[in-house]
């Protein structure tokens, strides 16, 4: 997938990837994807997300249906412009970290069908939210 500079969205909901696009699990490939916007992962069969994602500036991250998600990795409070976080049918992520508090702009989450016993704390401190 060589630089792909001007590329607002990526889908890649419903299909059968076992592994990110090399693009996403570079160390520094915001260079290559600086106007990605929104990141659609719905149901792939991916079993975490690559450090580098907090490398992306401003996005809609939604990781819908993953089935296999265990945790984020913590460099997610990196994504300092991370708008919406969409986790719902994660059914074996079991907690969000609390370094997501971090994450200024957030104004929506969405854990539904997860199995997050308890609102994270840092719920109450994200003003947008």
């Amino acid at each position: 997938m060589g630089r792909m500079e001007h590329l607002l969205a990526l889908r890649l909901l419903g299909t059968a990837i076992r592994g990110l696009p090399i693009c996403l699990k570079q160390e520094k490939f915001s260079g290559s994807m600086k106007s990605l916007t929104m990141l659609i992962l719905d149901g792939i069969a991916i079993r975490e997300l690559p450090l580098s994602v907090e490398l992306l500036t401003g996005l809609v991250l939604n990781l819908k249906d993953w089935q296999y998600l265990e945790s984020l990795p913590s460099t997610i409070n990196g994504l300092k412009l991370l708008k919406i976080l969409n986790l719902s049918g994660c059914s074996k992520l079991e907690n969000v970290l609390d370094n997501l508090g971090k994450v200024e702009s957030l104004e929506e989450l969405n854990i539904s069908g997860t199995t997050i016993g308890q609102l994270p704390t840092f719920i109450y401190l994200v003003k947008n939210l």
